[in-house]
């Protein structure tokens, strides 16, 4: 009896056991499970950098024409006021032509009767020669005709070319543009009298320009011909145009030792006299590049996180150059390798990671 009773109570004691353990191995664990960050990743390359300088400059007409007056005269019509546009041959002003008209025609008049005087002289000529022939004139009294008629013909030269004067005279009354662009400046008015050579209006052409960057004296050393140069309006800022520098001259303003000249073709509505910005690629290097959302700043400084299977390890990297969306990796990091970028601000080193999609 007693023998039965230590049996069942054994048998007890184990089931009590076995049920422990599995209730043990059932209950949750009070240690905290590690979180990943969802991150996605960039592969370092490398790219070239440009060391650039910048400078505001102002705009000028390659063409700027001042036209001054080939004749003396009063205005009696102008066309054009500041800040027209001409084209080329349009008329912009008229002078009073009734002086030149009579010049003109007294000139004319003057070769006419003229021609005819050495019309007549000349038959005269050629009857004195055939009489000569016959021996009924003395060989003096035919030269004395020849010279006659040749004083004659230098008059009716001397009588055509003040003919070409005074037409063109008359032509200069009426005043046209010689190339297209835009009337920068007038200076006179109606009724006013224009003396010869006075100017009175001045164009400029709006299809070449030239741009003056002026720049300090720390980057004058390094500037040359040939330099390529980014430039844009402030009314066009997100629009670049393309050129190189032309010439390096002395700057006439205070403050600045050198002017970068471009010469370009208007890309629309750039105005002489416009402000516009300069950027000169002084030099080019090859660097490792990476995108600026992969760098963060930690009490270390500048930093990358390097992706190593499920896990990241920070690296302290050295920065150079912005340029694009994208940094220059001066020190730390080489090309080819692995990097996070979204969400590389929430991470630390050793830190579990998920990884997305790979952004090239």
């Amino acid at each position: 009896m007693l023998r039965r009773l230590l049996i069942a109570t054994l048998a007890t004691l184990t089931l009590s056991g076995c049920t422990s353990q599995e209730t043990a191995q059932e209950l949750p664990s009070d240690e905290p499970q590690e979180s990943s960050t969802r991150i996605s990743t960039h592969t370092a390359s490398t790219g070239i950098v440009e060391i650039t300088d910048s400078a505001v400059g102002w705009i000028e007409s390659q063409a700027i024409p001042t036209l001054t007056a080939e004749i003396a005269g009063r205005i009696t019509t102008l066309y054009v006021d500041t800040g027209d546009r001409v084209e080329q041959g349009s008329v912009l002003a008229k002078i009073d032509d009734a002086p030149y008209r009579s010049a003109r025609n007294a000139a004319a008049a003057d070769v006419r009767r003229l021609e005819a005087l050495t019309d007549n002289l000349a038959r005269q000529v050629e009857r004195h020669r055939q009489m000569l022939d016959e021996n009924f004139i003395s060989a003096s009294m035919y030269e004395e005709s020849q010279a006659e008629l040749r004083a004659l013909q230098e008059q009716l030269q001397g009588a055509r070319s003040r003919l070409e004067t005074a037409e063109r005279d008359l032509r200069n009354t009426v005043i046209t543009a010689p190339l297209d662009g835009i009337v920068d400046q007038r200076h006179v008015g109606v009724g006013d009298f224009l003396q010869t050579g006075q100017p009175f209006i001045r164009l400029v052409s709006g299809d070449r320009l030239r741009i003056h960057l002026p720049f300090p004296e720390t980057v004058a050393t390094q500037l040359s011909p040939g330099l390529p140069v980014r430039l844009s309006a402030p009314f066009t800022p997100l629009d670049s145009i393309a050129g190189e520098i032309r010439e390096i001259r002395p700057a006439l303003s205070t403050g600045r030792a050198v002017e970068a000249i471009v010469e370009i073709d208007n890309p629309g509505q750039w105005r002489t006299g416009g402000s516009v910005r300069g950027t000169v690629v002084l030099a080019q290097r090859r660097s490792v590049m990476v995108p600026e959302a992969a760098v963060v700043t930690r009490p270390a400084g500048h930093t990358v996180y390097l992706v190593d299977g499920n896990r990241v390890l920070a690296r302290q990297v050295t920065i150079g150059r912005h340029q694009n969306g994208l940094v220059e990796i001066l020190k730390g990091l080489e090309a080819g390798q692995k990097i996070a970028l979204d969400g590389a601000g929430f991470l630390t080193d050793g830190a579990l990671v998920s990884i997305a999609e790979a952004r090239p």
